[in-house]
C-alpha cells in the first residue's frame, strides 16, 4: 500500500537516502572501532544516535515495501524483484555491520537495539513474501 503505483520512484528515494547514511554508519562504527558507543565522546554518541534512528526508519520502510507484496498473489510486476533486490541489499549490508562490529568487539560494539528491530521486521517480511514464493514454485 505505501508504494503500490509508484513502486519504483518511492523505492529510488528510499535508496538514494539509504546509501549515504550506510556509509555514515559505517565510518561512525569504523569511529568506535571495538569501544561501545556509551563510552565515546558525546558528539559522536549524538552523530551515531542520530543516524542509528533514520536508517531505523529506512529499513522498515524497506521491510514495509518488500513485504507489501500480496503473500497470495504469484504475480509482480517487471522490474519488481529487482527493486526489492537493491533495497534488499542494503538491508543486508546494515546486517553485516551490525554482525561484523559485534563480533570484533566481543558482544560490547552492539547497535542500538531499535536497529536491530527493524532488521528482524525486514527479515521477517522478506521471508513470508520469497520463501512463500519459493514454496509455491517448488509445488508445481
Amino acid at each position: 500500500v505505501l508504494c503500490r503505483f509508484q513502486y519504483g520512484p518511492v523505492a529510488s528515494i528510499i535508496l538514494n537516502k539509504f546509501d549515504p547514511l550506510l556509509n555514515q554508519y559505517q565510518e561512525l562504527m569504523a569511529h568506535l572501532g571495538n569501544a561501545s558507543t556509551e563510552n565515546a565522546p558525546a558528539d559522536l554518541q549524538r552523530r551515531v544516535a542520530l543516524v542509528e534512528g533514520q536508517i531505523t526508519w529506512l529499513v522498515y520502510l524497506v521491510g514495509t515495501v518488500v513485504g507489501g507484496h500480496s503473500w497470495s498473489s504469484t504475480h509482480m510486476g517487471e522490474g519488481e524483484e529487482t527493486i526489492d533486490a537493491s533495497l534488499s541489499r542494503r538491508a543486508l549490508q546494515l546486517s553485516q555491520i551490525v554482525d561484523y562490529r559485534l563480533n570484533t568487539s566481543n558482544g560490547v560494539g552492539r547497535s542500538s537495539s531499535r536497529v536491530e528491530i527493524a532488521l528482524l521486521y525486514y527479515f521477517q517480511n522478506f521471508r513470508r513474501v520469497y520463501m512463500f514464493m519459493w514454496d509455491q514454485v517448488r509445488a508445481f
